[in-house]
């Protein structure tokens, strides 16, 4: 009965407050947020020395000077380790009893955006990034409605990327860096908006499809986790390709 309540709650939301009601269930499960330092050394430190690894620590792989087939060959791995480990526990809720966290669907969404807002940060990390949390909590988040946005094929989402990142990354500090930001996240909070109102609606679209997929018995897990693999499949590739878009231009202007 809970898991109906849970519906009924979120559908009564606006369609933007949809977005952030699942962002904010998952950013309240633990080990979503992604250690930056210890994910890069941890990756690198089996294809570097210790001496390289500590500078794609320090100054982003970019800056550490790290071949792009080798951050595309990380990011493959993380992909399909992650698409893995969502669809399994899709499959799962997809199952009578199920888990107690993925029991309603809500929840069902949430672990899939679990994953979907880890491979986010650990794709951004892998493409240069420094450390997201560490710009603040709106920042962050902005971040993460950024990503997800692109994932799912926003257009406007690209652009939103491609001016953060050109600030996030940027070397420089003091009052000028903080100038730009702010002018930044101006003219992005209107992207974010529409991004977040979006994704409000796919969230809808999602309940529904994951609500039919439980209703059949005896198919309800392959049909959950079949529905998970693809799209997780697409949307993380669909990131992947513009981080690295963006990565491959600020390498070519440095």
């Amino acid at each position: 009965m809970g898991d109906q309540i849970e519906v009924r709650k979120l559908k009564k939301l606006p369609e933007e407050s949809r977005w952030y009601y699942i962002l904010n269930m998952v950013m309240g499960l633990p080990g979503v947020k992604v250690d930056r330092d210890r994910f890069l050394s941890e990756k690198f430190s089996k294809h570097a020395d210790a001496e390289k690894t500590a500078a794609v620590v320090e100054k982003g792989t970019g800056k550490a000077g790290v071949p792009v087939e080798l951050l595309d060959d990380l990011a493959a791995g993380v992909i399909k380790s992650h698409k893995m480990m969502a669809t399994g526990a899709s499959a799962a809720a997809g199952l009578p009893g199920g888990f107690g966290l993925i029991a309603t669907v809500p929840a069902d969404l949430a672990q899939y955006y679990f994953h979907a807002l880890q491979v986010a940060q650990k794709l951004a990390y892998i493409y240069g990034y420094p450390d997201l949390e560490k710009s603040g909590k709106d920042d962050f988040l902005l971040s993460m409605t950024l990503f997800i946005g692109q994932m799912n094929g926003i257009g406007i989402a690209s652009s939103g990327i491609q001016e953060f990142s050109r600030v996030l990354t940027d070397p420089d500090a003091g009052e000028e860096r903080l100038r730009r930001m702010a002018l930044a996240r101006g003219a992005i909070y209107p992207i974010v908006k529409q991004i977040a109102r979006v994704l409000g609606v796919g969230i809808t679209r999602d309940i529904f499809a994951r609500s039919l997929s439980k209703i059949i018995p005896g198919i309800g897990a392959i049909a959950s986790g079949g529905l998970t693999l693809i799209a997780f499949s697409y949307e993380a590739e669909r990131l992947r390709e513009g981080l690295r878009k963006d990565f491959l231009l600020q390498m070519k202007n440095d």
